[in-house]
């Protein structure tokens, strides 16, 4: 009967997640964790946010602001009494 390894032991009362056997395990790399995040953000449909509500709002914050801008020319241009 062999003895487990160091590795293999597991501290009481905490199970490992996933256990695997020996030739198993998996690195990724920072170039693979950034393929695998492309993925997941073309495929979950990310960026095909509707901005037309924000956009309208813009608009009219602009217009009153140019309608603020052009009255204050106009009360500065009067002579004052």
């Amino acid at each position: 009967m062999s003895q487990p390894s160091d590795a293999d032991v597991v501290p009481p009362g905490k199970p490992p997640l996933v256990r695997l056997v020996k030739g198993q395990e998996v690195n990724l790399g920072c170039g693979a964790l950034i393929i695998i995040a492309i993925i997941v953000a073309v495929c979950s449909g990310t960026g095909r946010t509707d901005l037309s509500p924000v956009l309208n709002r813009l608009d009219k914050m602009e217009q009153r602001m140019q309608a603020i801008e052009k009255k204050l020319d106009e009360l500065s241009k009067k002579p004052e009494r």
